[in-house]
């Protein structure tokens, strides 16, 4: 998406201070393949992108300028990151392990306590919609970890969007396959209903 070049783009001029290097990081990222292809959908994957850049970003600005005022804001993001994305959890548990590698454990904290406060807001937002505390989070890993139901999914319908999509990118093969494919599955689907 456009928000997550720009973050990028500002993100690596923040850290090298070199137009240059951040505009062609920035047309690296806008002309990845699985960018042009899921670029125009509003997934978890492209928010949490664009949350995890923006908690680099202000890492990167705190870097800068030789402080950590915005720690609670790299955790905030950070954990937004996980929220949209629950496997970006690694990002924000790196993100806050900077601060412990920094020995700096103020600005770990402060960070930490920025993260808490948007797990908080997830686990209240959970019990006013599903009635119980980290709802979908507990339905996350049930679904995906306990249970290992998405990788069945996969291995039972090989011919799924997401598989097609994943082979299409990782070969190279035109879009001209995946959009026979989605026809495809929407004619059978209208035919079936």
């Amino acid at each position: 998406s456009l928000a997550a070049v720009v973050a990028l783009y500002d993100t690596v001029e923040a850290r090298s201070a070199d137009p240059a290097m951040a505009s062609f990081a920035a047309l690296l990222v806008a002309l990845w393949a699985p960018s042009m292809d899921l670029g125009h959908r509003t997934l978890g994957e492209h928010f949490s992108s664009v949350a995890a850049l923006f908690a680099l970003r202000a890492l990167a600005l705190d870097d800068r300028d030789g402080t950590s005022r915005r720690a609670p804001l790299v955790g905030a993001l950070g954990a937004l990151a996980w929220v949209f994305r629950y496997p970006a959890g690694l990002v924000t548990a790196a993100l806050l392990a900077v601060y412990l590698v920094r020995r700096d454990r103020r600005s770990f904290v402060r960070a930490a306590l920025g993260a808490l406060v948007v797990a908080l807001a997830l686990g209240a937002l959970d019990r006013v919609y599903w009635g119980s505390w980290w709802h979908s989070l507990r339905a996350y890993a049930g679904y995906n970890l306990l249970h290992d139901r998405a990788s069945r999914h996969i291995r039972d319908k090989p011919h799924a969007p997401e598989v097609v999509l994943h082979e299409s990118v990782r070969r190279g093969r035109r879009n001209d396959q995946l959009r026979h494919v989605h026809a495809a599955r929407i004619e059978s689907a209208f035919a079936d209903g």
